[in-house]
């Protein structure tokens, strides 16, 4: 091949090359975008799939406790409490309520589990101990999950600067 043959060639190789890395790079930006894209769908399915499956739970929780509420209400006992007037009503029927959450928890009818992204808000974190530091809640240095101190450098500063900004902002709009 002559060198004008080469040329050609390499030129060739080039543009079929660059057609098929174009869309797919190895570290590309909207791969990772794209994967991230499907994680958060996936998240967002398996929570509604939760959902779901939780408001079955709940409409037979509650479908047992106002069963067992209305047959707290029809005892004799309740009635002549209603009839007497001498306790308020709402309280009596809060307390009926109250007694008909504890009695389906003894029939082996316990609460369903809240959902897991729920429980995931519930938990103690490096940001839930980062703000206890800043607002003045802990008696140590450092609240932190682990009961061993972190150096967490030039952090606290700036988040108190920002916390500080925040109320100061709060109360300006007061």
């Amino acid at each position: 091949p002559t060198k004008k043959q080469r040329k050609a060639y390499h030129r060739r190789q080039r543009k079929v090359q660059y057609e098929t890395d174009k869309h797919s790079l190895p570290n590309s930006k909207a791969t990772a975008r794209r994967l991230e894209d499907k994680e958060n769908t996936q998240r967002l399915i398996e929570i509604a799939q939760e959902e779901e499956d939780l408001k079955g739970q709940l409409s037979v929780y509650f479908d047992k406790v106002k069963e067992l509420q209305t047959q707290i209400e029809s005892t004799d006992k309740f009635q002549t409490l209603l009839q007497d007037g001498k306790v308020d009503p709402k309280e009596i029927k809060s307390a009926a309520r109250e007694a008909a959450i504890k009695a389906a928890e003894k029939k082996g009818m316990p609460h369903p589990p809240l959902p897991s992204w729920i429980q995931e808000r519930m938990t103690y974190d490096w940001g839930d101990a980062l703000i206890d530091d800043l607002m003045g809640n802990s008696a140590d240095l450092t609240s932190s999950p682990s009961p061993f101190p972190v150096y967490m450098g030039g952090e606290y500063g700036r988040l108190r600067r920002k916390v500080e900004r925040t109320l100061r902002l709060q109360e300006e709009e007061r």
